[in-house]
């Protein structure tokens, strides 16, 4: 089962770490370009992650401003991708940040993949490009 941790500590950062590393080296792909921008995300407590067995499969950094909620990395272990954690993670925070007061999520630097998930979950592209990407998805909540 997932469980959300919205404090995550240094261990869960480290492992973290070394898989975004790790798919870097073997396919030249994911968020280890980025990790400047999760470890200043983890020291602001802006990452969220999901747990299975005590071992993170999955983070999210974001930033929260009530009632809006923007995503600007969603990441699963390369493992556990198309087993359903992705979509679980998401929305399993959405409930969380919904409690909150966010009535609108935004999805920033997206790719065909990540696209392709978003819009299955209902997001639609935004016509006014965000200072990040021209590519912003946006979904009430």
């Amino acid at each position: 089962m997932l469980k959300i941790e919205l404090n995550p500590i240094k261990d869960h950062l480290s492992e973290i770490k070394s898989w975004l590393k790790e798919e870097r080296e073997s396919t030249g792909e994911g968020f280890f370009c980025n990790w400047g921008v999760i470890e200043r995300a983890f020291q602001n407590e802006l990452v969220l992650i999901g747990l299975m067995e005590d071992k993170p499969i999955g983070f999210i950094v974001y930033y929260f401003s009530v009632p809006k909620l923007i995503y600007h990395i969603i990441e699963i272990k390369p493992s556990h991708r198309k087993k359903r954690f992705g979509k679980l993670l998401f929305l399993e925070s959405i409930v969380h940040f919904k409690k909150k007061g966010a009535k609108k999520v935004e999805v920033d630097s997206i790719n065909e993949e990540s696209y392709q998930f978003c819009h299955n979950l209902g997001f639609i592209i935004d016509d006014e490009p965000t200072v990040k990407s021209s590519n912003s998805l946006k979904l009430s909540i």
